[in-house]
C-alpha cells in the first residue's frame, strides 16, 4: 500500500545549493577561527554561523521547512530546555 505524500519537498538541485552553502560556510567557519584574534568577537561571528548552519540542516534536511507547524516554535522548547539539559549531561555522577 503506497501513501501519497501530502506535502512537496525541495528537488534534488536545492538539496546540492544547500549543501554548497553549507560547505561554504564551514569553509568562512575555519577562516574565522584563524583570522580574528580577539576571542569574543571570533566566538560570537562562529556562534552566529553555527546557528545559520544549524537552521538550514534542520529546514532542508530533516524536511522541517515544508511543515505545518513552523520550525522556530518547536526549536523554542529545545532552547528552552537545553540550559537545564546541559548541567545534568556534564554531571559525572549522574551519568
Amino acid at each position: 500500500m503506497e501513501v501519497a505524500p501530502t506535502q512537496a519537498h525541495a528537488s534534488r538541485s536545492t538539496y546540492l545549493k544547500v549543501f554548497a552553502f553549507l560547505a561554504v560556510l564551514t569553509a568562512v567557519e575555519v577562516s574565522v577561527a584563524f583570522l580574528i584574534g580577539t576571542a569574543w568577537l571570533r566566538i560570537a561571528f562562529l556562534a552566529v554561523l553555527a546557528i545559520a548552519k544549524a537552521g538550514l540542516v534542520v529546514a532542508f534536511y530533516m524536511h522541517l521547512r515544508f511543515e505545518r507547524i513552523p520550525p522556530h516554535s518547536r526549536g523554542a522548547a529545545g532552547v528552552r530546555a537545553a540550559p537545564g539539559a546541559q548541567p545534568a549531561a556534564l554531571d559525572p555522577i549522574a551519568g
